[in-house]
């Protein structure tokens, strides 16, 4: 079986550009490329895969509808045997039920795939298009996966904060695995959850109220105890463990002011489908606090799950130290 994703060339700049994270992930799927990569799924188990990148070649080519020159695509290869007849009450199960279960169950840890390597590097791979084949033949397509991550890299620069590192794919793969973390069932912990609200952040890049809400989930998953003073501990816990903002000290509770203003009906807003037409429509200031507000949250929840990946811990504890003197 192989699966192929579209990915831009910054030789085509009109068609795509390839950013410097973008070209970090690269070489380390370049470095990949003689190793095999294992998915894991309750139903099905271990199913390895090889990646790879290819330069056009033209049996692909040609079926990827938005294909540029000078684009590049990554390959994915697997070697995998099922019976998909014990796994269905019909136990005469026929080929097209196998095909649409392998199908789905690859494109499930593909995706779950492509998420860890943008926790490991943020806003490094995204995909046009993609296409899964099963022994020669077109099997399916795979819709467009993008995120906001690129957008959160430039608030990132803006403000100074949060560090957003660049890791190891395969050491972000491994803990996830080593956890049975697979994005394919519901969350059974703190950090499952935090991980699953990141899975959001791809998708449609404008979903500005999705990444809001789903990032501030996860942050007070990881950072809130109780329902008390949730503002101030993010802003003290979040400092504890990501580093002292230098600069914009105000910024985490402005963020959570803004997010609670939000939640509770206390910001004016536009409608669903609103066109601002006019210089007497207000919009700049409550759409750009909105999408900055969302940014900062996203990098903020992107730097708490690579920090607790890099130091290989399954939970976040804060204690209060007190001296008397």
């Amino acid at each position: 079986m192989d699966a192929w994703y579209k990915i831009p060339s910054e030789k085509n700049p009109n068609k795509g550009y390839i950013s410097p994270n973008t070209k970090k992930a690269l070489i380390q799927i370049q470095k990949y490329s003689d190793k095999k990569i294992k998915l894991k799924d309750n139903l099905f188990g271990e199913i390895p895969l090889q990646i790879s990148i290819i330069k056009e070649p033209s049996e692909v080519t040609r079926l990827l509808e938005r294909m540029a020159q000078n684009n590049f695509l990554l390959k994915l290869e697997f070697d995998y045997a099922f019976d998909v007849s014990k796994f269905l009450r019909d136990k005469e199960a026929d080929e097209n039920a196998s095909l649409f279960f392998l199908n789905s169950k690859i494109i499930q840890g593909i995706k779950s795939l492509i998420v860890a390597i943008n926790i490991a590097i943020p806003g490094s791979i995204s995909f046009w298009e993609g296409l899964i084949f099963i022994n020669g033949d077109l099997s399916s397509r795979i819709d467009r996966m993008n995120s906001i991550l690129n957008e959160m890299l430039q608030i990132v620069e803006e403000k100074k904060w949060p560090k957003i590192k660049s890791l190891d794919i395969l050491t972000v793969w491994k803990y996830l695995l080593d956890r049975g973390y697979n994005f394919n069932n519901h969350s059974k912990d703190k950090i499952e959850r935090a991980l699953h609200c990141f899975s959001y952040f791809f998708g449609n890049p404008n979903n500005t109220e999705a990444h809001l809400l789903y990032s501030m989930m996860g942050i007070e998953t990881i950072y809130a105890q109780g329902n008390l003073g949730l503002a101030e501990q993010i802003d003290t816990k979040c400092q504890l463990l990501l580093g002292k903002l230098k600069e914009f000290k105000k910024l985490l509770k402005q963020l959570y002011d803004f997010r609670s203003r939000f939640i509770h009906g206390d910001l004016d807003i536009a409608p669903r489908h609103f066109r601002f037409m006019s210089e007497e429509f207000e919009m700049n200031k409550f759409e750009n606090d909105f999408f900055d507000s969302s940014l900062l949250s996203v990098a903020i929840l992107t730097a708490t799950l690579q920090k607790l990946i890099e130091k290989d811990a399954d939970k976040v504890v804060f204690e209060y130290k007190y001296r008397l003197k």
